[in-house]
């Protein structure tokens, strides 16, 4: 349904589900990680919702600008994107 799609994943823990709904539909997903999180040991629940999906690691240490043109570089016909952003907590 969604084979000739190429999702760009920026998403963290919080927006697997989402990935994985994108890939079991058929779209190419790909999850851009940082270093740290591509080292911490996978948890089932991790290893069930990216499974379909691609990863990539790339270092978020850079300055903003270098670290989108890298992105652009390694995965350059991405348009759709999903992320992931935490909301400030409720005063």
């Amino acid at each position: 349904m969604l084979s000739h799609y190429r999702v760009l994943d920026l998403s963290d823990d919080r927006g697997l589900l989402c990935g994985h709904i994108l890939a079991q539909l058929g779209a190419d997903v790909i999850q851009v990680e940082s270093p740290s999180a591509a080292a911490e040991p996978r948890s089932t629940t991790r290893l069930a919702y990216t499974r379909g999906t691609r990863s990539v690691v790339l270092t978020r240490q850079a300055p903003a600008a270098e670290g989108r043109r890298r992105t652009r570089r390694r995965v350059p016909t991405c348009p759709p994107i999903t992320r992931c952003t935490a909301r400030p907590a409720a005063t």
